[in-house]
């Protein structure tokens, strides 16, 4: 299982520090939250680039001249050259995953990079130089992803960021739900459902589908990070919006609806049945498919994608 690694925003060195000292607080910032990212329940690695020591840092001087530079403390540049590191950014993620980051751009004011495609992907947070816009512990990136029936994606994601060590305390929520997600027990989490996702309306058949994934395998905590998000944007209690979460969601094709529709009618708890052609993309092919029913949602089916006009 990926271990909660935080992903270093190669965005965040731009713009540039004014000079080689500025840009040498600015690594003492990174380095400090990076030290203490095990203890507040991160992992102690970095995900970086391939070309991670030659992102300039200031005009014309590149973290591998940091290292080097005789102001640098000894101290930080054996902490940095000490750090356990992967790359490229998508290192051992599933080959599904893998397949999608080909097929997507994700940016921020207008410049793509890898580093927001593989936290949205593989769910882990940022680590960002502190200045400027990356202080914010959100960042709110653009997405567009080509889906399964060969049309585009295109919405907004927040991605969890970490450039403070005040950052720690605003997301220990989201660390400890993470932690969660990884470990839980499917049928333990089935039986409590009503508890944890109050807004959530399940299906009677999702069951067997849901306590039917390995609690230790990829897709299963994705799963659980998806309703939890869902909890969240339910109980805020403004109706349908798309854009409140921080994952993207779509709607399947008026074409497939025509024809499949029936396919796409689970029944609620209460035996209504409810159109579920919302759905969120997961690994490996599945889908989370929902449909709304005022401020709630019904979760009608999760499991390989359901037919349509492409798939069938």
């Amino acid at each position: 299982m990926i271990a909660l690694d935080p992903v270093f925003n190669d965005l965040s060195s731009r713009p540039l520090a004014e000079n080689s000292h500025t840009a040498g607080d600015r690594m003492t910032g990174l380095l400090d939250v990076l030290a203490q990212a095990p203890e507040h329940g991160l992992g102690g690695s970095l995900r970086i680039p391939e070309d991670f020591y030659l992102t300039e840092i200031a005009s014309n001087f590149r973290l591998l001249e940091w290292v080097d530079h005789n102001e640098t403390p000894r101290e930080q540049r054996d902490f940095l050259l000490a750090l356990a590191t992967s790359t490229p950014f998508m290192k051992g993620s599933s080959q599904d995953l893998q397949e999608r980051s080909k097929l997507g751009e994700y940016e921020i004011n207008g410049t793509v990079s890898e580093a927001l495609q593989a936290a949205h992907l593989m769910e882990l947070p940022l680590v960002s130089f502190n200045h400027g816009d990356w202080r914010k512990a959100i960042q709110q990136a653009t997405a567009q992803e080509i889906d399964d029936e060969g049309s585009l994606m295109q919405g907004n994601i927040a991605l969890v960021n970490f450039s403070e060590s005040a950052h720690f305390a605003i997301h220990a929520d989201w660390i400890e739900n993470r932690k969660k997600q990884r470990f839980a027990d499917p049928a333990l989490l089935w039986q409590r459902r009503v508890e944890i996702f109050p807004n959530l309306d399940f299906s009677p058949h999702v069951e067997s589908q849901f306590v039917g994934f390995p609690a230790n395998g990829e897709l299963f905590p994705q799963i659980v990070n998806r309703l939890f998000e869902m909890q969240r944007v339910a109980a805020l209690g403004n109706g349908f919006n798309k854009d409140a979460f921080r994952c993207m969601c779509k709607a399947s094709s008026e074409s497939t609806l025509n024809r499949y529709g029936a396919e796409y009618c689970f029944k609620a708890t209460n035996g209504e049945s409810i159109l579920c052609h919302w759905h969120f993309n997961l690994p490996d092919g599945y889908r989370i498919y929902f449909g709304v029913r005022g401020t709630e949602y019904v979760i009608g089916y999760i499991g390989t994608h359901l037919p349509t006009t492409r798939f069938h």
